[in-house]
Formats: structure tokens, C-alpha cells, sequence
């Protein structure tokens, strides 16, 4: 159980980040004060992972339990050990692995056409939707990782043993390399520009 929790704990950070990016680069281009836009963002990125992870942990607690009852009972037992404990181990993760990467693929898709879908709205709607480039490619890194999830899980569920390598490798691509990507689509640019911005300040002062 404790494994469980601190694996839903994991995960819960790691979402609650890449939603919270997401939701504050909406609210930004709002009218709203800086308060609430940090207010309403943690808010609601914090449900959205508290909702989709309590989900994720309660299903495994619950399937983990029957498999253990199940065992008990004499179930299982003989040659069909092995057949029976993958059984479970693909109700476990993939079923949940399918469906929470179909709705974040469909969600981050839906996010990279809006502006070829609002390109013909009026203008200030259009302008309602962030410009910045790197959130885009933030967002098309996310859909290519939910895409492969749930290619691999598939793969899985139809008991293929390349959709196990392709679900880990997956993850700790993503949990290695998310933190270069947020730095690169987002902080990169802006820590330029300040440096950029000093450097022309200290020209300026020297040719005076």
C-alpha cells in the first residue's frame, strides 16, 4: 500500500506541474491579477491530478486486493499461475494507462488546433489562446508521449511484450527529460532575454 501511495504521490507532483503550466499559459492572457491567475491555476491543475491520481490509486488498491484473494482462495494455482498473475497485471495498469492517455492525446490535440481553428474568429477571441511558440511544442511533446503510451498499452493489453519496453521507456523518458523541455520551451527564452537586456543596459552605460 505504501508503495502505491508514494508511486500516486509521484505522479500527482509530475501532473500537477504539466497541467499547472498549461492552465497558467490560458490564464495569462486574461485580464485578471497576477494573484488570481496563480490562485485559479493551482486550483484547478490540483483537482484535475488529485481527481485523475485518486482514480489511479484507488483501482490499483482495489485489483491488487481481489489478486490477493484470489490467490488465497486457491485460485490460480498449478501452470495458470503465470497466465493468471499477468491477467492482473494488465487489468492493473493498462485499462487505466488506456484511458488516461487517450483523454490527455484527445485534450492536448484539441489545444494544437486552436489556432488554425480560431484562425478565422475575431480577433479577440483568437488572442484568448497563447502565442508563444514553445507552448506549442511543449504541448506537441506531451501529445507525442501520450500518443506512445498508449500505442505501448495496446500493445500490452494484447499480451505483445514490446508494449512493456515501449510504456517504461516512455516514462523515464519523460520523467528524465521534462524538466530540459520546460526549461527550453519556457524558462530558456526568458533568461535570454535578461541577459541580452543586461548586456545592452552595461553597453550603454560604458558608451556614455
Amino acid at each position: 500500500m505504501i508503495g502505491h501511495i508514494s508511486i500516486g504521490l509521484l505522479n500527482f507532483v509530475i501532473e500537477f506541474i504539466e497541467i499547472a503550466v498549461i492552465v497558467f499559459m490560458f490564464f495569462s492572457q486574461s485580464q485578471l491579477s497576477h494573484s488570481k491567475v496563480v490562485t485559479r491555476t493551482g486550483f484547478i491543475s490540483g483537482m484535475i491530478s488529485l481527481c485523475d491520481n485518486a482514480i489511479a490509486v484507488t483501482l490499483s488498491l482495489l485489483l491488487s486486493s481481489n489478486r490477493r484473494n484470489h490467490h488465497n482462495n486457491g485460485g490460480g494455482g498449478g501452470n495458470g499461475d503465470s497466465d493468471e498473475n499477468y491477467k492482473f497485471l494488465i487489468i492493473e495498469n493498462v485499462y487505466y494507462q488506456i484511458a488516461s492517455s487517450s483523454i490527455f492525446l484527445i485534450l492536448y490535440l484539441v489545444i494544437l488546433s486552436l489556432p488554425v481553428l480560431l484562425s478565422r474568429c475575431p480577433s479577440d477571441l483568437k488572442h484568448r489562446i497563447p502565442q508563444r511558440t514553445g507552448f506549442y511544442v511543449y504541448i506537441a511533446l506531451l501529445s507525442l508521449n501520450y500518443g506512445v503510451q498508449l500505442v505501448g498499452a495496446i500493445l500490452l493489453l494484447n499480451r505483445i511484450d514490446m508494449g512493456l519496453c515501449v510504456m517504461v521507456w516512455t516514462r523515464f523518458i519523460y520523467f528524465a527529460s521534462y524538466a530540459p523541455v520546460l526549461y527550453r520551451c519556457f524558462l530558456g527564452p526568458y533568461f535570454t532575454r535578461q541577459v541580452l537586456d543586461q548586456i545592452s543596459v552595461e553597453r550603454y552605460l560604458l558608451n556614455r
